[in-house]
C-alpha cells in the first residue's frame, strides 16, 4: 500500500483554515469536514486510490466524519504548527478550493451524500461504517478532474521517419524524450561563386640593409705608447774625396 502524500492530516486542515481566513470565509465544523472527504475522494481518484493524508472517514448520518479531526476540533482549535506542503499538494488544494470553497455546508452535504461509496455504508446495518478509499476513489473517478492534467506534448513518429500527428498501433513509435523537437529544414543556400581575384603586384626588390658605419675603437689615454727601434740603414756612408788625389801611375 502506498503511504499518504501529507504526512498528517491537521497540515490540511490548517492550510484550509488559513485558505478561509484569506478569503473572509470562516469554515465551521461540518463544513471543514466535507471539505476533507472531497479533498481525500478526488485525490484518490486521480492518483490511482493513492490517500491525500492519513485520515479515516466514516458514514455518519450528518455525513461523511473524520472522527479525529472531529474531536480535536470540537472545542477550540489547538495551536499547532504545520509542515509545509508540496507544491503539488498546494496546486491541487488551491482547485478544491475553487470549486468547493463558496458553497455552503449544506450545499456540500447534498452533494456528498449522493455519492455511491457514501449511500453503500448508509445502507448497512451498523452505523459509523468507514469508507474504503478504493470505493471512494470509484465514486469520484468519472467527476471532473480538480486539476487539469499538464498537455501532452509527446511527439511521434512514422518508420519512415516523418513525424506523425498521433499513434496509431503498428504505425510508429514516440520520440525519446531526449530526442529535440524536429524542426523544418533550413533552405540551402545557393552556392557563391568565388570573385574573380585581381591580378598580384610584382613584388618589391628587397631593400639591403643599411651597412652600419664602422668605429675605430677609441684610444686609451692611460696606456703608454709603444715606439718601435729605429731601423738601420744599409746604405754605405758617404764620403769626400780627397784634395790631392794620387796620380795614376802606370806601370813600365
Amino acid at each position: 500500500m502506498r503511504s499518504p502524500v501529507v504526512r498528517s492530516t491537521f497540515d490540511v486542515v490548517l492550510w484550509l483554515l488559513a485558505r478561509g481566513a484569506s478569503a473572509g470565509v470562516r469554515l465551521s465544523a461540518q463544513k471543514l469536514q466535507r471539505l476533507l472527504y472531497l479533498a481525500q475522494a478526488h485525490y484518490a481518484a486521480a492518483n490511482e486510490d493513492r490517500k491525500l493524508m492519513p485520515a479515516t472517514f466514516l458514514a455518519n448520518d450528518l455525513g461523511p466524519l473524520e472522527p479525529t479531526v472531529f474531536h480535536v476540533l470540537d472545542g477550540q482549535a489547538p495551536k499547532l504548527k504545520p509542515d509545509p506542503l508540496k507544491t503539488e499538494v498546494v496546486v491541487f488544494l488551491d482547485g478544491l478550493w475553487a470549486r468547493y470553497g463558496s458553497q455552503s455546508a449544506d450545499d456540500l452535504l447534498a452533494l456528498v451524500q449522493r455519492d455511491l461509496a457514501y449511500r453503500e455504508c448508509q445502507a448497512e446495518d451498523e452505523s459509523n461504517v468507514e469508507i474504503e478509499i478504493a470505493a471512494l476513489a470509484d465514486a469520484y473517478r468519472l467527476s471532473p478532474p480538480l486539476v487539469e492534467p499538464p498537455a501532452d506534448d509527446r511527439e511521434f513518429w512514422t518508420p519512415s521517419g516523418k513525424k506523425a500527428e498521433k499513434w496509431l498501433p503498428g504505425g510508429g513509435k514516440q520520440a525519446p524524450k531526449s530526442a529535440p523537437k524536429a524542426a523544418t529544414p533550413a533552405p540551402k543556400p545557393a552556392p557563391q561563386t568565388a570573385p574573380k581575384s585581381a591580378p598580384k603586384p610584382a613584388p618589391k626588390p628587397a631593400r639591403k640593409p643599411a651597412r652600419k658605419p664602422t668605429r675605430k675603437p677609441a684610444r686609451n689615454p692611460a696606456r703608454k705608447p709603444v715606439r718601435k727601434p729605429a731601423r738601420k740603414s744599409t746604405r754605405k756612408p758617404y764620403r769626400n774625396p780627397p784634395e790631392n788625389p794620387p796620380e795614376n801611375r802606370s806601370e813600365d
